[in-house]
């Protein structure tokens, strides 16, 4: 047991690593454009980068991800990215710095289907509910120190140095992996990628979403709700500054307590995690979360909001642990990877719409009113979602019975 929590203290460092440097590019790389450009445009350029290259990752990621050495494909991702990164300050043009972001993009998308796999077959069952715990743990403190770190280097006025350094980080996050074990057994030589092979993995993830509709229905409504955060969080510093009325320092006060909120979620989470079952901890953590939403959307002084931002951050660590240890429970490990990233697709493709949709209709009607619908939207999905894991027969049927049928169908897929 002591051997094995090694492994998975190495892997979280190496996810910890992993997730501080993305932090870093991140935010770095936003301020390099807007110095470059002066063009807000030309920062939402990247976000759209990134939305499009998630959706053309997903499409076939999953199919890539199922069927290779998760090991092995981890470390060469990673070693992409790296390499991609430390060349962007070499970029003379904003053209060509946007090719070389939509390739990391690219290949940051299939690095999480791939690192979500890798960490199924790693992890035992009775671990996974702790290591995903300080995961969350991991990936809030990254959330607070990778934009504070990016800001420390711009205020030096050293934007390359931070993109250089994120370059490093995930070198020695690649150096990091090849210390973790192989989870996969030799395997026969696979069929090369193509067209009829993913419409065959489609209609298999067909096949067992229709076999366990309750573990499909739970990831969808998850997905759904992510979507909908997505797309009122467009509209969030809009909200604050022009419907509220908060100044900009105020406005960062709350950004701030956001990021406090996760941490402290992240930190009673990982305290109270053996004290409460999977099922309470998606629900409880969905509702809470909509609660949070629905406390800032009706917010009309800094209070009520900072409040409502620092609840909705809080209860998504539970809400996040809690469903990634549901899934990767409930969907075999050999489909992982596919079922993943047609969840991805969809939920990128509908953030693209909703997010279109809010920032359109927002212009014709109110903020307020596109974010309260937003709010009470995730709050129903909250409701629908924490209600049919407390059913009792649902709960029974997914404690008892999914799990032993769970290989037997996998294997007849």
């Amino acid at each position: 047991m002591k051997k094995e929590w090694n492994m998975l203290n190495l892997l979280l460092v190496n996810l910890g690593i992993t997730g501080v440097g993305s932090w870093v590019y991140f935010i770095a790389l936003n301020l390099i454009v807007l110095e470059q450009t002066y063009s807000a445009f030309a920062v939402t350029v990247l976000y759209l980068l990134k939305a499009s290259a998630a959706l053309l990752a997903n499409i076939w990621a999953g199919s890539l991800v199922d069927r290779a050495r998760t090991k092995q494909l981890m470390i060469f991702l990673q070693l992409i990215q790296a390499g991609l990164i430390v060349l962007l300050p070499l970029c003379n043009t904003i053209l060509m710095l946007y090719v070389f972001v939509f390739f990391i993009n690219i290949a940051s998308a299939m690095y999480h289907p791939t690192v979500l796999s890798y960490t199924t077959k790693l992890v035992a069952q009775e671990y996974r509910k702790t290591f995903n715990s300080y995961k969350s743990l991991l990936d809030s403190g990254a959330f607070i120190t990778g934009p504070a770190l990016a800001g420390l280097f711009m205020m030096k006025e050293a934007g390359d140095l931070a993109i250089y350094l994120n370059g490093a980080a995930l070198l020695l996050a690649a150096l990091l992996t090849l210390l973790l074990p192989d989870v996969e057994e030799e395997r026969e030589k696979q069929d090369s990628l193509s067209f009829a092979m993913f419409k065959k993995d489609v209609a298999l993830v067909g096949r067992f979403s229709a076999a366990f509709p309750y573990v499909a229905f739970i990831s969808l409504l998850f997905h759904l709700m992510m979507v909908l955060m997505t797309a009122t969080d467009s509209l969030e510093a809009a909200f604050a500054t022009t419907v509220i009325g908060l100044t900009e320092g105020e406005y960062g006060v709350i950004v701030s307590g956001a990021g406090g909120g996760i941490l402290v979620g992240s930190f009673v989470n990982a305290w109270l995690i053996h004290h409460l079952s999977l099922l309470r901890l998606m629900s409880i953590g969905a509702v809470i979360t909509s609660l949070g939403y629905l406390l800032f959307s009706f917010s009309n002084m800094f209070a009520s909001a900072f409040v409502g931002c620092f609840t909705l951050s809080f209860a998504l660590a539970f809400l996040n642990a809690g469903f990634l240890t549901f899934y990767q429970n409930s969907v075999p490990v050999h489909l992982i990877g596919r079922m993943s990233s047609m969840l991805t697709f969809i939920e990128s493709l509908l953030v693209l719409f909703f997010t279109v949709c809010f920032g359109w209709l927002a212009e014709m009607f109110s903020i307020r009113l596109l974010v309260v619908i937003g709010a009470c939207s995730m709050a129903l999905l909250a409701i629908v979602f924490g209600g049919v894991n407390f059913q009792a027969v649902r709960a029974q049927f997914y404690l008892n019975r999914e799990r032993k049928e769970k290989n037997s169908a996998s294997k007849s897929l």
